[in-house]
């Protein structure tokens, strides 16, 4: 639910934005401090959630996104809104909703199968490094068939195909 509050606010933002300038750079400025913090504050997040209870992270941040949200409120309501305090709204805002995202779903994430083989395909990669394994596959079918009219081509296939069995 908080996603879809985070979504909604984001093109408010934009709109108002719209509405206080005619800027385009100053409208494009709303979505940039709304996926600014994602990138920035991903890794904080994450050694916050390892480090203390997420629960507690979590409903940190959401009060946090209340009291923000509250005071957008009052400011645009009392006619006090300018372009950039729109925006250091909305990055507050999006911090908040950054912490929420790296903590509820990171894990969930990283616990996929797609995310898990990632080191064991690393390990190996150090394997057939050391070992010359991909250079003795390919050695191997190039005395295969090396030797016939497209040779080169097969071989790399061959050997490709071999080192990814």
């Amino acid at each position: 639910m908080s996603n879809l509050g985070s979504l909604i606010q984001a093109v408010g933002a934009a709109w108002a934005m719209g509405s206080l300038t005619p800027s385009h750079s100053m409208v494009a400025l709303v979505q940039s401090s709304s996926t600014l913090p994602i990138m920035v504050f991903s890794l904080v997040s994450g050694a916050l959630a390892d480090n203390f209870d997420r629960r507690r992270i979590m409903l940190l941040a959401q009060v946090f996104m209340f009291v923000v949200s509250v005071a957008l409120a009052v400011v645009a309501w009392g006619g006090g809104l300018t372009p950039l305090l729109l925006l250091g709204f909305t990055f507050l805002m999006s911090f908040s909703a950054a912490s929420n995202l790296v903590i509820k779903d990171f894990f969930d994430n990283f616990t996929t199968y797609s995310y898990t083989v990632i080191p064991l395909f690393m390990v190996m990669g150090e394997f057939a490094s050391n070992s010359n394994i991909a250079k003795r596959l390919y050695l191997g079918a190039h005395k295969w068939f090396g030797h016939i009219p497209g040779g080169l081509a097969m071989t790399t296939v061959v050997g490709a195909t071999a080192f990814k069995a």
